[in-house]
This record gives C-alpha cells, structure tokens and sequence, in this order.
C-alpha cells in the first residue's frame, strides 16, 4: 500500500531504503509507511539477495559466501518481520518452519553465524556451506557450493542456487496463501 503521508513521495518507491535508525532497525516512521505494510520492506530485502546469489560470477566465492549467509539470515529473519507486523501468529510461522526444511537449515546456519555454538539446533550441529569439485561442470570441471547437512544418518546435500530458489518459492506460497501478496 503506497501513501504520500509526510513526504509526498510514494511509499512503494522510497520506505525499502529507508536507512536503520536506532538499534539497527530498519523501519520508517509510521507516517511515512503503515505498521502492516513493513514486513514489504524485508520481503524485497530478500528478493534482492536472491538476484544477487543467482547473478554472481562463480570466481567471485567470498562474494558468494557472504550473499549466501546474507540471504540465509534474512530468510530466517522474515518470520520476524510477518510476526512484529500481526501478518502472522508465532504459531503459524513454527508450523511453517517445521514441516519445511530449508527454513530449519536457514534457523541454524543464522544462529550459527550470530554465535560460536548452536545449543539447541534444528537439525544438526553438522551442516554448512561447502566447495564441491564437478568434473561434469562445462566441460573440464568446476567448483559447485552446497549447502550440506546431516538430518540423523542422511546426507543432504542442496546446490546453493537450488537452495535459495526453493527457499523463495516456498515463501512466495505461504505468502500468497496468506493473502500478502497481492495478485
């Protein structure tokens, strides 16, 4: 929802870059975006890590690196955003994340990077992003990231671009499911 409240400028084209104040939030004053409509702001936070994962040239990893965890930690993040914005109940949102696990993936990776050591992972302690060697790779071979985990004696293993396109798509359907979307 795009208002002209305080600055006569569209909310729809200026409130995603709105810059953090305070204790590192990022959200505008209400005047400039209504309380319901700030969870758009991390939402589009979110569309543009995962264009950027997808874009990014593969002799770039440390930019890879640092896009994936970004992606990841917003990813977990956006729960927070749907629940301070009353989108949705805390309930919901641990029902979302438990039958899904790629958002149990993104809660212990987020945790992982904000601490030393997870006490109370979703999955397991052995899990992480990792370079892998494909020989099949245009031609003559080249380097693949994953994002790898143990969910007791089974490997996953999900290609990072894979792993952030599902992670995306699951959100776009919740979302939609809840009507946030818009058509």
């Amino acid at each position: 929802m795009a208002s002209k409240k305080r600055t006569g400028v569209t909310t729809e084209d200026h409130a995603e870059y709105w810059i953090p104040g305070g204790g590192g939030i990022h959200n505008p004053p209400s005047d400039l975006l209504d309380n319901e409509d700030k969870w758009m702001i991390h939402w589009r936070t979110l569309q543009r890590w995962h264009q950027r994962i997808l874009k990014i040239e593969s002799q770039r990893e440390e930019d890879l690196v640092d896009f994936v965890h970004a992606f990841i930690v917003s990813c977990f993040h956006m729960r927070d955003w749907l629940v301070a914005t009353g989108k949705c109940s805390k309930q919901e949102l641990n029902q979302f994340f438990k039958a899904n696990i790629e958002f149990q993936v993104c809660r212990d990776i987020a945790n992982g990077l904000k601490h030393l050591a997870l006490r109370d992972p979703s999955i397991s302690g052995e899990l992480g992003l990792h370079r892998e060697w494909d020989h099949f790779i245009g031609g003559s071979g080249g380097t693949m990231f994953k994002i790898t985990f143990f969910k007791g004696k089974d490997k996953h293993d999900w290609e990072v671009s894979e792993f952030v396109t599902e992670c995306m798509r699951k959100w776009k359907a919740f979302l939609a499911q809840k009507g946030l979307l818009g058509s």
